[in-house]
């Protein structure tokens, strides 16, 4: 059914971009081509209708725009307030005009400290039928680093806020020297289909990665950073890009190493057999630096999971695998089933991605 008609003339892109941007909302973007695009009307609609902000037309946006700067006021104190570690912070609270409010901290260690008033001219605001005026705050600049909460008593009514002090700077690199004998660190970076070894099944996966972060951690690499693992399609094609996955709540099985399961050194011998032509036939591409046999080694992993998925687990193991769906629970369980569905239903892939990027 079709979304009913705004009841007044549509907003100008004038003023969707002012609330846009009241909310935190951009309002343009540079493209591939260094060239600057504005978001549409229609998009800015939908997008602030999702923070639950009516720009349907020229009149709710005027509502909303008036509705957005008298948010702060209906509150005695900011949610958050962050603070760098030493520097002048000011914190605007609000009371119903006229009335003393006293405003303290607590550090994240139960200590309390006094903050101090300052001089604020702010003219008091009509918020709801009531009139709320503006005091500023001065927090103390020897506050620690820390999660702390401020607080803030106003005729018997108590607010509180979560404050935040942060350093000037990250401090890192000063300590680098210390804590590892060197003023600077080195690593490597690759994409984890690209690091094939001979043991590899055509793509490169996560015990090739084990054998890249010991190799470099010989030389002296601190880290190793890889493009993301989540799960991709769960039939060929295979999306070309790590980027671009189905979940990111899950591993992808391109990257198992069939062999470093446990159960598959307890396969019979005419699944053991079959298990190692497939893998011959999958390393046969690993010397092919032309392209990454997604597809081909991806069906043939699956094919040798299945038969290593038939051999019956040890208590321990099939204690570990109901523990792991019991951590992830019902996301798992739909994961798995949209899984199964798109790979009974490859066929109709078309039709399935069609709906699934609703």
């Amino acid at each position: 059914m079709p979304d009913p008609a705004p009841a007044g003339p549509a907003p100008s892109i004038d003023r969707l971009q002012e609330l846009a941007k009241a909310y935190g909302v951009g309002v343009d973007f540079w493209g591939f081509y260094r060239d600057l695009h504005l978001v549409s009307s229609e998009t800015l609609v939908r997008v602030l209708a999702s923070l639950g902000v009516d720009a349907s037309t020229e009149a709710a946006c005027e509502r909303a725009l008036v509705d957005r700067a008298d948010q702060p006021w209906r509150r005695v104190l900011p949610p958050t307030v962050i603070m760098r570690a030493g520097a002048a912070t000011r914190v605007p609270v609000h009371v119903r005009h006229g009335e003393h409010v006293r405003v303290w901290v607590i550090d994240e260690n139960g200590r309390e400290w006094q903050v101090y008033q300052g001089e604020d001219s702010t003219p008091p605001r009509e918020v709801d039928g009531l009139m709320i005026g503006q005091a500023s705050f001065w927090l103390p600049t020897e506050l620690p680093l820390g999660w702390h909460r401020l607080r803030a008593e106003s005729a018997g009514r108590h607010d509180e806020a979560t404050l935040i002090v942060v350093p000037q700077r990250v401090t890192t690199a000063d300590e680098l020297p210390a804590r590892t004998g060197r003023a600077r660190t080195w690593g490597l970076m690759t994409q984890l289909y690209s690091v094939r070894s001979t043991r590899s099944w055509g793509v490169g996966d996560i015990e090739d990665l084990a054998d890249l972060a010991a190799i470099g951690g010989a030389a002296g690499a601190d880290w190793v950073l890889v493009n993301p693992l989540h799960a991709a399609e769960p039939t060929a094609p295979m999306e070309a890009s790590p980027y671009l996955p189905s979940t990111r709540r899950f591993f992808c099985p391109l990257y198992i190493r069939v062999e470093a399961i446990p159960e598959a050194i307890h396969l019979e011998t005419a699944a053991r057999r079959r298990v190692a032509r497939i893998w011959g036939q999958a390393t046969a591409r690993n010397a092919d630096a032309d392209e990454v046999p997604r597809n081909a080694a991806y069906s043939q992993k699956l094919e040798a999971l299945e038969l290593v998925y038939a051999v019956r687990r040890s208590p321990g193991r099939a204690a570990r695998l109901a523990a792991f769906r019991a951590e992830h629970g019902r996301g798992l369980e739909d994961f798995a089933l949209w899984c199964a569905l798109r790979e009974v239903n490859a066929e109709d892939a078309p039709l399935w991605q069609e709906t699934s990027s609703r």
